[in-house]
């Protein structure tokens, strides 16, 4: 089946989710990112700046905190084409959707917008999101901070159909984890991926 995937770029959910992908040998048509970032996008760039900060964490003795990976380096590595889909160029993807006859636009990392209802009315074309939490619980941006705010007993990660509004489309499959309490907000955001591979 041919695919797009979506992702806000430099997500650490985003980023394991294609990664599992490539490794399955299930290789997006094309990786769309909202926007790019001049530095982590670009390999000498990114690698002295993951340089840098490594020396800066060995020398404070302190667990990673900032994630510097690239869904965009990942996707030049595997020879992936990459496009950036923003306000102005929609009809351009949405052009490139029909001519490439894409049946699926699988979302993974989140996006920071609505996605335009075009693309819902797309035709023979399905789009799903796969959503860090155990929906219908914490739903929208940010919910790794909320799930360690809440501290629920059980964590987990959700496939759905996209909707009108946020992460309310039908469920396609769901997976539950139990929670570990101490985790910090970006061991949760790792943890998360485990039932979430469970789902791709």
């Amino acid at each position: 089946m041919k695919y797009v995937f979506l992702s806000r770029n430099q997500n650490r959910f985003g980023f394991n989710i294609l990664n599992l992908l490539i490794k399955k040998n299930f290789l997006p048509e094309c990786l769309i990112v909202h926007k790019k970032n001049f530095f982590l996008d670009n390999l000498i760039f990114n690698y002295f700046i993951r340089f840098f900060y490594g020396l800066i964490r060995f020398y404070y003795n302190s667990k990673k905190l900032h994630f510097l990976e690239s869904e965009i380096l990942l996707a030049k590595k595997n020879k992936i084409s990459i496009k950036t889909l923003n306000n102005y160029n929609e009809y351009k993807i949405l052009e490139y959707l029909k001519k490439e006859k894409i049946k699926l636009i699988f979302i993974g990392g989140g996006w920071p917008t609505f996605i335009n209802e075009k693309f819902l009315r797309l035709k023979n074309v399905k789009i799903v999101n796969l959503h860090p939490s155990y929906l219908p619980s914490f739903k929208g941006t940010s919910v790794t901070r909320w799930q360690k705010f809440y501290n629920p007993r059980e964590i987990g990660a959700t496939l759905h159909y996209l909707s009108n509004n946020y992460d309310s489309g039908k469920i396609i499959l769901r997976k539950k984890i139990a929670h570990d309490f101490n985790l910090t907000p970006q061991e949760l955001f790792n943890k998360l991926v485990q039932p979430a591979k469970l789902i791709t």
